[in-house]
């Protein structure tokens, strides 16, 4: 089931949410033991597999091989089985759309790469979340898929120097205490993500409401400044806002890191006092850093009646999709979209390679390694995807990966997309 040479995205329904604390293999389950007193926040894992890999949908002609042909990506040529069944856990801080999708794409690739796999949340309890590393250590999990609080990665990384195992941070890009990259990343460029948002919600303004003066025009970006690569999307977005003419007293900033949380209601909490306090503003802007608080924010808009003057759009789009179909539609629009599936692909599979020992942290993506840096930022591509597009993409998207998640696939022409991208460096 390897890369089919199509390009572009979709196939079965979008998979289903996971609950925190729930483990995603298919296997049975059974409780780890809780690493503090409270029960309800121990972590689950499976039951040990059988060894073998899940089959592939694509020709099988081809003998399985020993090695890998792209170091940290799925090769349906290789023989995950002849491996040890390694065990991976996914640990999050909290939950959201975002962890869930990725949740139940991890388990989608644990599935083809004979890998026992579980998830965990701590319920934004930073000490339990450090606590719980070791708990899972002790079970003897062999590999750590983190999205932590970004706070914490530099204690993070001390327990596992401390462990001595293999580890990759999802979302969040790992700093030290110096601010320097202190592991290797899979992402996207997110001064591009400010500057597509923008360029996406001003052409719409523009279209939509020619006649509106600039005066009246006000942009809210929704930050978390607590991440330094999600702040750098609020600054591409005002630049390319202030380049097309509109004043800077109509540039606005919700921003989550007051609240540390990443959800629906922080959304609607930091976006409604803005609206409330700035009437002159008729028509709103709306660049949100992920799903969850557009989701707020054009909450708000309809409740002050705004509905039909806001455009909104965000990075991440697995959240849109869901509305989009369950036939719901409202003034979020867009998204700058990377499917979570081929997201979580080099995630996944850069960790495998550790754990495998066929690479290093300071080793993989060498041609992603910029000059005097110590460890590779691996940049994905992204698209817009808009309601009478979405579908296409998501289709060859599960082509492109072979795991069928979406139920379009009578409605694809044919389009193909980008799975990779070149350095620009």
């Amino acid at each position: 089931m390897k890369k089919a040479l199509a390009i572009l995205m979709a196939v079965l329904m979008m998979f289903a949410l996971f609950a925190c604390n729930k483990t995603t293999s298919g296997t049975d389950e059974s409780a780890v033991p809780s690493p503090s007193a409270t029960e309800s926040a121990a972590p689950e894992s499976s039951a040990p597999t059988d060894g073998g890999g899940t089959e592939s949908d694509t020709d099988s002609s081809e003998a399985p091989t020993g090695e890998v042909k792209e170091m940290g990506f799925y090769d349906p040529g290789y023989d995950y089985s002849a491996n040890r069944t390694y065990k991976f856990v996914y640990m999050i801080s909290q939950t959201g759309v975002l962890y869930d999708m990725f949740n139940a794409a991890f388990a989608e690739w644990a599935k083809l790469s004979n890998v026992e796999y579980s998830h965990y949340c701590a319920n934004s309890d930073n000490d339990l979340f450090l606590t719980t590393i070791e708990t899972y250590a002790s079970q003897g999990v062999d590999g750590y898929l983190f999205d932590a609080d970004n706070t914490i990665y530099p204690a993070v990384k001390g327990v596992m120097d401390d462990l001595g195992l293999p580890w990759i941070s999802c979302m969040a890009e790992p700093l030290d205490d110096d601010g320097n990259r202190s592991h290797p990343v899979a992402g996207f460029d997110n001064y591009k993500f400010g500057t597509d948002m923008a360029e996406y919600v001003i052409g719409y303004a523009q279209e939509t409401w020619p006649d509106a003066d600039p005066s009246v025009v006000g942009m809210l970006s929704m930050d978390f400044s607590l991440s330094p690569q999600i702040h750098v999307r609020t600054e591409a977005s005002k630049e390319i806002f202030l380049a097309a003419g509109y004043p800077e007293e109509n540039f606005f900033v919700a921003d989550g890191a007051s609240t540390g949380l990443l959800n629906a209601d922080t959304g609607y909490n930091i976006s409604g006092p803005i609206f409330a306090s700035n009437p002159q503003i008729e028509y709103w802007l709306i660049c949100a850093c992920l799903d969850d608080y557009a989701d707020g924010a054009t909450r708000v808009a309809e409740q002050n009646g705004l509905a039909d003057k806001s455009i909104a759009t965000t990075c991440g789009g697995s959240g849109l999709i869901n509305h989009w179909d369950a036939g719901e539609d409202s003034s979020w629009k867009s998204a700058v979209y990377c499917a979570q599936t081929l997201f979580a692909e080099p995630i996944f599979f850069a960790l495998y390679a550790f754990v495998n020992g066929d690479t290093t942290p300071e080793d993989i993506w060498p041609e992603w390694k910029q000059p005097g840096e110590a460890y590779a930022y691996h940049a994905l591509p992204t698209f817009i995807i808009e309601k009478d597009t979405y579908k296409e993409y998501m289709e060859w998207v599960d082509q492109y990966t072979g795991i069928n998640w979406s139920p379009y696939d009578d409605e694809y022409q044919g389009t193909q997309f980008e799975a990779t991208m070149t350095p620009s460096f």
